[in-house]
């Protein structure tokens, strides 16, 4: 494995575990998937501390895009510049389209409900829109993260031997 791509994991990897504090520990278990899966095996945390203050409102939506798209990059460490550009495109429309999602909550969490009955991964999802909460600025952080990890793609891309 070359340097640029140990890189892109390390980061990816290292910015999502971030992004995980932020659920377990400021948030309530039941505001997340991942929340409540915690407080399942370790019971609820007897406190809650804001770790990122104001900007814990808007990491996971800097995280999630800059953390999936490095490591996407990383499966494809020889891609040209324009296969970059084309999963840094990809992860910011998801996430605009979850995030606006959350504008139309009640009305994508009847649809699903109807389209999925009964599955448990479209009651998470469900969850996701109808807990979640739109936010221009969580846009703002959604391009700031993809524009991140572009940027850190591009560098990462001078440390891979081309084959």
């Amino acid at each position: 494995m070359n340097k640029g791509n140990i890189i892109r994991i390390g980061l990816g990897l290292g910015a999502l575990f971030l992004g995980s504090l932020e659920y377990i520990i400021s948030r309530p278990a039941d505001s997340s998937h991942i929340g409540r899966i915690v407080s399942e095996f370790a019971g609820n945390l007897l406190f809650r501390i804001d770790v990122f203050g104001f900007l814990g409102g808007f990491l996971p939506d800097f995280i999630h895009p800059f953390s999936f798209a490095l490591l996407t990059m990383a499966l494809f460490p020889a891609g040209a510049r324009k296969v970059r550009g084309i999963i840094c495109l990809f992860w910011l429309v998801i996430d605009i389209i979850f995030e606006i999602g959350q504008f139309f909550d009640q009305q994508i969490a009847e649809f699903m409900a109807k389209l999925f009955s009964h599955n448990s991964a479209a009651n998470i999802l469900a969850n996701y829109f109808t807990k979640g909460t739109y936010d221009h600025l969580d846009i703002l952080a959604i391009c700031l993260g993809i524009t991140a990890a572009y940027t850190i793609g591009e560098f990462t891309a001078t440390m891979t031997p081309k084959t």
